[in-house]
């Protein structure tokens, strides 16, 4: 395969923690005022882990999850209407829902307890 890259774990850990970080300071109130370059990796992880980027992480998860949740209710209720208010089928959309929403809360409760 000429051309593929593989990504190994410390690669994908690296992203994560960018994106992390580059979140965080979009929220961070000007704490960073333009200079970087005297930013060092204590500060950088001191950032990462301040209780106001975990209450960022926490919103983004959660509304994230209700967005979504709300825009798989509309469209479970166009497919019921497309099969003529079908009872069935409405019985097998409404639970893939609530197993799916269960599951992804679970997920998202669990690794928002673990600060990420």
């Amino acid at each position: 395969m000429a051309g593929s890259q593989s990504l190994s774990v410390v690669d994908v850990w690296r992203d994560i923690q960018l994106t992390r970080y580059t979140q965080c300071e979009s929220i961070s109130y000007g704490k960073a005022h333009g200079q970087w370059e005297k930013y060092s990796l204590s500060l950088i992880v001191i950032t990462l882990y301040s209780p106001s980027c975990n209450t960022f992480f926490h919103w983004q998860g959660w509304t994230g999850l209700i967005a979504c949740m709300l825009a798989e209710a509309i469209l479970q209720m166009r497919l019921y209407a497309l099969y003529s208010l079908n009872k069935k089928v409405l019985a097998l959309m409404l639970i893939s829902y609530l197993t799916c929403t269960t599951a992804a809360a679970s997920i998202m409760g669990f690794v928002l307890q673990r600060r990420l």
